[in-house]
């Protein structure tokens, strides 16, 4: 009967115990560059779909007025003819923000009686905007009972058939796949709740009884490319700054895209440089523990075959417990990564990640690209540790 398993687990539970703290600083060191890399390189690769959701209108003026959102419409085009552009797109509606604190099915808020007790907690924000806007807006023709809603929910998991807010149950008559474009709800980290409501009544009701006042989004799209449109922009600030009666927060799309872009291959560069450092770091652990191994190995190997074990024999027991103590770091941290997902995503959220679907396709290439580098540095460290622990010479375990 041969020797090899019990060899194989005797000299496998020996070299757990001895290498015990390298192998733990290989594997937080490896997880520390799958997490850096994936992380900052799904923000790049998500970046363009990012601003297009967190600005999805190439002006944007958001928490305004009707005065300024006219205001603004007859300027756009002033300034467009201007630059020889034109306004291919305009949007306004009216809504009505407020931040929420849900309750299963209750959204409790901040009424004009005083705020109910744990309001100050927020845990979202709701936006209710009526039946009329959403159909001229999305050229849909929906229809809803008085007592009915459409519902969208972003960043949340709402389940309910009802949702109840001040002393009104509204059934959730559908559920629909996208609010309108308003980057808010992209922008925020807490949950949203998009809710379209049959008429004006429904929304002056809720407005009536709660603190908050209705708001005005405007939005235009413009057949130029982006300077004329960073121009075009700028030239409606100083106009803006100089008029009494406006009132809001203009955004352009093509002047965030280069702001948000730059921070993002910021990240990435520094994930680059210290996922290097780190790597840099694991090689070096690597390599010398595979080096004073060998020499503390090497009397080992030559009593087993002086014991009766073959020389093919030794060279399995060595391929085994090599391949098995250098892989298994490598493994943990990627079970590490798995369950820092939800955490990473987290923050993922707070700058804006379009998708966490981005995040895991990166993060499965980044582990590939680091498994293949990993082997490589695994072919080379090995070579020199089977050149010392070979009893008679360099033996060529990797095909043995």
């Amino acid at each position: 009967m041969s020797a090899f398993p019990l060899v194989s687990v005797s000299g496998m539970m020996y070299r757990m115990k001895r290498n015990a703290v390298g192998l733990a600083n290989i594997c937080i060191l490896a997880t520390m560059v799958l997490v850096m890399i994936s992380a900052t390189a799904s923000l790049v690769a998500g970046a363009e779909q990012a601003v297009r959701l967190r600005y999805p209108y190439d002006l944007a003026n958001d928490g305004t007025d009707e005065y300024t959102a006219a205001w603004l419409s007859q300027k756009t085009a002033e300034e467009a003819a201007a630059q020889g552009a034109v306004v291919t797109e305009e949007v306004s509606y009216s809504y009505l923000a407020m931040y929420v604190l849900r309750q299963e099915d209750v959204l409790v808020t901040s009424a004009v009686d005083g705020s109910p007790e744990g309001v100050a907690y927020t845990e979202g924000i709701a936006y209710f905007i009526t039946l009329e806007d959403y159909n001229r807006l999305t050229g849909e023709s929906r229809t809803l009972a008085e007592d009915e809603i459409l519902l969208y929910v972003s960043k949340a998991d709402y389940d309910r058939d009802t949702l109840t807010i001040f002393d009104r149950t509204y059934a959730v008559a559908d559920r629909v796949d996208s609010f309108l474009g308003n980057g808010q709800v992209m922008a925020y980290i807490y949950p949203s709740y998009c809710v379209v409501v049959r008429d004006e009544a429904q929304l002056s009701y809720l407005e009536e009884n709660s603190i908050y006042e209705l708001a005005v989004f405007w939005g235009a799209n413009l057949d130029a490319d982006d300077e004329t449109k960073i121009q075009i922009y700028q030239a409606l600030r100083q106009a803006a700054s100089e008029e009494e009666g406006y009132f809001g927060s203009l955004e352009c799309q093509a002047w965030e895209r280069d702001e948000l872009v730059s921070i993002y291959n910021g990240f990435f560069f520094l994930g680059v440089f210290l996922s290097v450092l780190f790597m840099i770091a694991a090689i070096l652990v690597i390599y010398y523990k595979q080096i004073s191994e060998g020499y503390e190995d090497r009397r080992r190997f030559e009593i087993m075959q002086q014991v009766g074990m073959s020389r093919l024999e030794v060279k399995r027991a060595i391929r085994s417990q090599v391949l098995t103590v250098f892989f298994l770091p490598l493994a943990m941290a990627g079970v590490h990564e798995l369950f820092a997902m939800s955490i990473i995503l987290q923050f993922m959220d707070v700058l804006m990640l379009a998708s966490h679907s981005i995040y895991y396709i990166t993060a499965a290439v980044s582990f590939a690209l680091f498994a293949a580098a990993y082997a490589m540095v695994y072919g080379l460290t090995a070579r020199t540790y089977y050149r010392i622990v070979s009893p008679n010479g360099p033996v060529n375990v990797l095909t043995a």
